[in-house]
């Protein structure tokens, strides 16, 4: 029998072919429950060939950590990748139209989604001297499901919040988990939800890496002072904003925002440049497919970059000053690496970004900012996604009636 390689995203699966024609799933996270799917011939055939104790690895392109779409329309049918597409687009289009919910929240969620937050079943299929086993309950081998739900110390702290999950009624995947117990609350519960996923995370990682443990009624302290940040009223928030962007005297200042329509994976991008004065000096928008959310903000990054190489010359070198509110956008670039993004799929964008970073970065600054400072591309970016005009660029900021004047509010020239 095959051992589990990882959750990749539907759970914690195992396979092996039995008799003919039936392929038995077996499902590590309810302690080995064995699912039979029925194959059509042709497949089943195509099986033959196959080792008969496979692994979900074989499943997966290492390469890429995406599933490899040719073995599982082999193997489950094309069927099966599409719902889990379906299921994972709804999930990022929800987390990013959420309110209330803090960046770094939305950041953890879509790692989560991804697949991509290293648990301990999650490093051991990639360095197999790692034990896979929680270290917090050490019962069962620590997936996603396991960390969130099934262990009994994350079971304590969704009873200390009045919230019963019946383990047993729960999907097996993360994402649909996600989908599923968020379907009946409203906009306050999710954002405790959401929170508390956050500080159960968190929780975790102090007890595995540092050896304290957190109570339950602790991370729902922790969890509630978040929902507080978030209330805190704007005029604090404000005077803190204008300190952390300051923009250089003489330096032109380029704000960039992208939007993302998960239904038909439309993204649009709005790129705005203000003079030394903070007057709009040009603004760039555009509409394409995108894959997800992430590869349209790195879009509009690079559309950014593209903006000031192409009117960057040795005669004038203008200071540039580029914002985004994209944490790991920005971390990406100023750090030139892009082996640990959550998202493979951009990764050739932010790298044809890295190329161009490289040749403007003595003229160039990156930064991240608050999504409030953002508000001109934001809706520029919408606007493009909504507008039935055709317009773009400038006549579509008219149209909108967006302020052609960088916000005092949010940025300060020293």
């Amino acid at each position: 029998m095959g051992y589990v390689d990882g959750e990749a995203g539907l759970g914690a699966w195992r396979y092996r072919r039995t008799r003919d024609p039936m392929l038995l799933l077996i499902d590590e996270s309810t302690e080995g429950q064995e699912y039979g799917m029925v194959i059509p011939e042709k497949r089943n055939r195509m099986m033959k060939n196959r080792k008969r104790d496979a692994t979900v690895a074989s499943l997966v392109n290492l390469a890429t950590g995406s599933w490899d779409a040719q073995v599982v329309t082999e193997l489950l049918g094309v069927d099966a990748m599409q719902v889990y597409e379906d299921i994972t687009n709804e999930a990022l289009g929800k987390i990013w139209t959420w309110k209330g919910i803090l960046p770094r929240v939305r950041t953890f969620l879509w790692r989560a989604i991804h697949g991509a937050l290293p648990t301990a079943a999650w490093l051991h299929a990639r360095i197999r001297d790692i034990n896979p086993v929680c270290k917090r309950c050490r019962a069962e081998n620590e997936y996603l499901m396991h960390l969130f739900y099934y262990c009994p110390v994350s079971q304590a702290t969704w009873q200390a919040a009045g919230l019963t999950l019946n383990v047993d009624d729960l999907p097996l995947n993360f994402t649909k988990t996600l989908l599923t117990v968020t379907q009946t609350m409203d906009e306050r519960q999710t954002v405790n939800y959401c929170n508390l996923l956050w500080e159960v995370w968190k929780a975790r990682n102090r007890e595995v890496f540092e050896g304290k443990k957190t109570q339950p009624l602790g991370i729902l302290k922790q969890a509630k002072s978040m929902e507080q940040a978030v209330t805190t009223p704007s005029s604090n928030l404000t005077r803190t904003r204008v300190i952390l962007n300051r923009i250089p005297r003489g330096a032109k200042t380029i704000l960039i925002d992208a939007s993302w329509e998960p239904s038909n994976k439309t993204g649009t991008t709005a790129v705005m440049v203000f003079d030394e004065q903070g007057g709009l000096l040009e603004a760039l928008s555009q509409a394409m497919v995108t894959n997800d959310s992430f590869q349209a903000e790195a879009i509009a990054l690079l559309q950014a970059l593209q903006y000031v190489e192409s009117n960057s010359t040795h005669t004038s070198r203008c200071p540039y000053v580029i914002f985004s509110d994209c944490k790991t956008l920005v971390q990406t670039v100023n750090q030139q690496c892009v082996d640990e993004l959550p998202s493979w799929k951009a990764r050739q964008t932010i790298a044809q970004c890295i190329v161009i970073w490289e040749q403007v970065l003595h003229t160039t600054s990156l930064y991240h900012t608050r999504r409030e400072a953002l508000t001109q591309p934001h809706l520029l970016a919408n606007g493009i996604r909504k507008a039935n005009s055709g317009s773009t660029g400038m006549e579509l900021v008219r149209e909108l009636g967006i302020d052609l004047q960088l916000l005092s509010q949010f940025f300060v020239f020293q």
